[in-house]
């Protein structure tokens, strides 16, 4: 699907309607799950974790899956921004604090009216978004900054979402084209 000559992937997530953390549960603002800073750091670690030795060539991007399960989504559904909307300089780094002690650099953007979001509605248990979530490479869209959101056609009777996401480091070679 992007071109990459591997991909490796370095953590999971299932959301539900009782999530066991505050971070396990579904995102109600607009954000980006790594600072833009981030990439290659993010992908060495991932690497080092599968015993592959980069290559100095090498260029990387990480992406997301976001898929329902057990039902349809009727109620919570995913939204992202298009990132032909989003401005470089609309994307701001803020530190996200987890606990009492750990905090993360992350990033978000910064309210812009012409940014532009997008969302499938009724996704499907079969259906599967493939959100980037931080590139390096020049001329490509960076992220893909993206919010749970009330659907207003949402009723009091709609299943909550359940939703499994998936983050994957994408492994790209300039001199290579084929995929792994």
């Amino acid at each position: 699907m992007t071109g990459a000559i591997g991909a490796y992937v370095f953590n999971h997530q299932y959301r539900t309607e009782a999530p066991p953390s505050f971070n396990e549960g579904y995102a109600r603002f607009v954000h980006c799950d790594h600072h833009l800073s981030h990439c290659e750091k993010i992908a060495l670690e991932t690497l080092e974790d599968f015993g592959v030795e980069p290559n100095e060539r090498w260029e990387y991007a990480c992406y997301n899956t976001w898929q329902p399960f057990d039902h349809p989504v009727e109620a919570n559904p995913l939204s992202f921004i298009d990132a032909r909307t989003l401005p470089a300089p609309d994307i701001i780094g803020y530190y996200y604090f987890v606990g009492e002690e750990i905090e993360n650099l992350v990033a978000a953007p910064v309210y812009n009216p012409v940014h532009q979001f997008c969302y499938v509605p009724d996704m499907q248990t079969d259906e599967v978004l493939f959100l980037k979530q931080l590139d390096d490479r020049p001329g490509r869209a960076v992220c893909s900054p993206h919010t749970s959101f009330d659907d207003p056609r949402s009723t009091a009777t709609s299943r909550p979402r359940r939703s499994v996401e998936t983050r994957l480091v994408c492994v790209f070679d300039p001199e290579e084209h084929s995929i792994c």
